[in-house]
């Protein structure tokens, strides 16, 4: 049976009362190409977000939506896709959940991981990121 998300949410939130994690297959193309359409992210409750986390929150919409936080700003966090170049302003409350890691191919990898974390790094510098789109051919509003 093939669920949506907001379907899921009761679920993940039990998940999340009893300390434990919870994963799903990511959908779209927003952060690639770090997480890909059929990668299974894992969350953990969000009790912690810093910069650069990957985080799974509800918009105003109540879309559910997995980006990644560029800057913190009170209790406002700055987010992006990815493969985006457009901010969204995110209330800490809105948050769900934080990926812990994610599996593609059947291979497990944390973002704890050394190399995944120097390639978040370099990805967050949205300058480079805007060159990179350039470079690709991409048009940037």
């Amino acid at each position: 049976m093939n669920k949506s998300i907001q379907d899921l949410i009761p679920l993940m939130e039990e998940t999340f009362a009893l300390n434990q994690l919870f994963s799903f297959p990511v959908r779209g193309t927003s952060m690639r190409p770090i997480f890909n359409t059929g990668d299974i992210v894992t969350l953990k409750k969000a009790t912690e977000i810093k910069k650069r986390d990957a985080i799974f929150y509800k918009r105003a919409t109540d879309a559910y939506v997995l980006h990644r936080v560029i800057k913190i700003k009170g209790n406002n966090l700055v987010v992006t896709g990815d493969n985006q170049v457009v901010f969204e302003i995110v209330p800490k409350d809105n948050v769900i959940g934080v990926v812990v890691s994610f599996k593609r191919k059947g291979k497990e990898h944390s973002v704890n991981n050394l190399l995944y974390r120097l390639f978040v790094f370099f990805w967050c510098i949205m300058g480079l990121r805007r060159m990179l789109f350039r470079l690709k051919g991409r048009k940037i509003s």
